[in-house]
C-alpha cells in the first residue's frame, strides 16, 4: 500500500521512476539523513523479495525474521539500498490517485497501525489483510502481520538501513556446521537458475561435490523454498599449505579429496572402479566417490600418503607427513627450550631483582634526603668560615705590627 506523507505524494506527481527514486533515496540515506539518524551501529533490515522474508540484523546476527507480502508483478517492490526515513503510529492512508480519498486509522486502514517509510510511496507497515502475507499482492510496499509490524517498529530507528534484493538461491551455514540451501519461485520472472549456477553457489561453501546434478535439477523444479541440508565440511591444510577442496564429515568419518593430497605429497594414485579402492606406492585403501571425485578416509591417510593429523581447535584439518611433522615438532621443542631458558634466567635473576627492589626504598629515601643534607653541609661550612675569621681577628689584636727599618740609599755603580 501507499504511504501518507506529503513528500511521497509530491514525488509521485513529479513522475520520478522507481529506478531514479531508488538512487535518490540511497543518496538521501547516506547524506540527507545524517542529522536525524539515531539507528544503532550494526543494525539493519534486509528484504528478499524472492523468499518474501524480512530479517532484522544486529551486529551481523539475525535477531528476527518475518514473512512478508510484497509488490505485484505489475507494481513490484523496488530493489536497492534505502533507510527508514519516517515512523508513524496509527497512520492515515491516502490514495495517491485521489488525495481526497483517505482512510483514518482503524480496522479498514490497509496500512495497519504502524508505518515505517523508506522513501517515495514505499514503506514497511502492518495490514488489515493478514491472509495476504507471503504473496505478491501490494502496490509496492512491504506488509507484515500486525503483531510483527509493531515488534519491528519498536526495534527500528530513523536511519536504519534497509536493503532490498531478489535472490532465489539462498545458502547459509548453520550453527552445527551443516550447509542449508533454499530455492524460491521466480515470482517476478527475473532470475533464471540452472544446475550450473546452483552448483557454482554451493562450490563457494565447499559442498558442490556432495550433491548430485539430478538432486539440484529436482530442487530447481520444485522451487518451494524448503531447506535442503548438506553435511558439514572442513578446511584442509597439508604440510602447512591450504587445500582447494574441503573434507567431508559423514557417518562419524572424515573424507578427504584424493587429488590435492596426491599433488602435495607427489604420490601418484591408482583408482579401481571395480573394487572401489585406491593405491599408492605406500599401500592401498578403500575409496569413496562423490560427484565423480575420489575421496579417502582420514584413517587411511598414513597408509596412502604417509600423512597424519587431526581436526584442531580452530576447526581446520591439518595433515603433515613424517618429515614435516618432525620439523614442526622440533620447532615446537626449540621454542619450548628457548622459553625454558628465558624462564631459568629470569628465576636466576630474581634474587638480585628482589635485593634491588628491597634496596630501592632506601635509595629513594637517600635521594629524597639529599637536598636537606646539602643544606646542612652548606650551613656547617659557613659556620666554620665564621670561626676561622674570628680567630684571625683575635690573633691580629694580640700581636703588634712590626714595620721594617728604613734602608740606606744604595750608591749607584760606576
Amino acid at each position: 500500500m501507499f504511504g501518507v506523507q506529503g513528500l511521497s505524494l509530491k514525488i509521485g506527481k513529479l513522475g520520478v521512476t522507481a529506478k531514479r527514486m531508488t538512487a535518490l533515496m540511497a543518496v538521501f540515506c547516506l547524506f540527507g539523513a545524517s542529522q536525524p539518524v539515531s539507528a544503532e551501529a550494526g543494525e539493519k533490515i534486509t528484504i528478499n523479495l524472492a523468499s518474501r522474508i524480512l530479517t532484522f540484523w544486529r551486529n551481523g546476527q539475525k535477531v528476527s525474521m518475518y514473512p512478508i507480502a510484497v509488490g505485484k508483478v505489475t507494481t513490484p517492490t523496488p530493489l536497492g539500498d534505502f533507510c527508514v526515513l519516517e515512523k508513524e503510529v496509527d497512520p492515515v492512508w491516502v490514495d495517491p490517485k485521489d488525495e481526497k480519498k483517505r482512510v483514518e486509522s482503524g480496522e479498514d486502514n490497509p496500512l495497519g497501525y504502524r508505518w515505517m517509510g523508506i522513501g517515495g510511496h514505499y514503506g514497511i507497515h502492518g495490514t488489515n489483510r493478514p491472509d495476504s502475507i507471503g504473496e505478491y499482492v501490494s502496490n509496492g510496499c512491504i506488509r507484515l502481520w500486525e503483531e510483527n509490524a509493531e515488534e519491528l517498529y519498536e526495534m527500528t530507528d530513523i536511519g536504519t538501513p534497509v536493503e532490498i534484493d531478489y535472490e532465489r538461491l539462498v545458502i547459509e551455514r548453520l550453527a552445527d556446521g551443516r550447509i542449508a540451501y533454499y530455492i524460491y519461485p521466480d515470482g517476478y520472472y527475473r532470475q533464471y537458475l540452472d544446475v550450473a549456477s546452483v552448483k557454482e553457489g554451493l562450490a563457494a561453501f565447499g559442498v558442490a561435490d556432495f550433491v548430485s546434478d539430478a538432486d539440484v535439477a529436482e530442487k530447481i523444479a520444485a522451487s518451494d523454498g524448503e531447506p535442503t541440508f548438506l553435511p558439514d565440511t572442513l578446511r584442509i591444510e597439508i604440510n602447512d599449505l591450504w587445500v582447494s577442496g574441503r573434507a567431508l564429515k559423514r557417518n562419524r568419518k572424515i573424507y578427504i579429496p584424493v587429488a590435492p593430497a596426491s599433488a602435495l605429497t607427489k604420490l601418484p594414485v591408482t583408482s579401481n572402479w571395480d573394487t572401489m579402492t585406491l593405491s599408492t606406492v605406500n599401500g592401498a585403501a578403500q575409496g569413496e566417490v562423490f560427484n565423480g571425485k575420489w575421496y579417502f578416509v582420514l584413517d587411511d591417510a598414513q597408509k596412502l600418503f604417509g600423512l597424519s593429523g587431526a581436526v584442531e581447535k580452530d576447526g581446520v584439518l591439518r595433515l603433515r607427513n613424517a618429515a614435516q611433522a618432525s620439523v614442526q615438532e622440533q620447532t615446537g621443542q626449540n621454542a619450548a627450550v628457548k622459553d625454558q631458558s628465558v624462564q631459568d634466567k629470569a628465576a636466576k635473576d630474581q634474587p638480585v631483582q628482589d635485593q634491588a627492589a628491597k634496596a630501592q626504598p632506601v635509595q629513594d629515601k637517600a635521594v629524597k634526603d639529599q637536598p636537606a643534607q646539602d643544606k646542612v653541609g652548606k650551613e656547617q661550612a659557613a659556620r666554620e668560615n665564621v670561626v676561622k675569621e674570628q680567630a684571625v681577628q683575635k690573633t691580629a689584636e694580640r700581636e703588634p705590627i712590626v714595620r721594617p727599618a728604613t734602608l740606606p740609599d744604595t750608591p749607584a755603580k760606576g
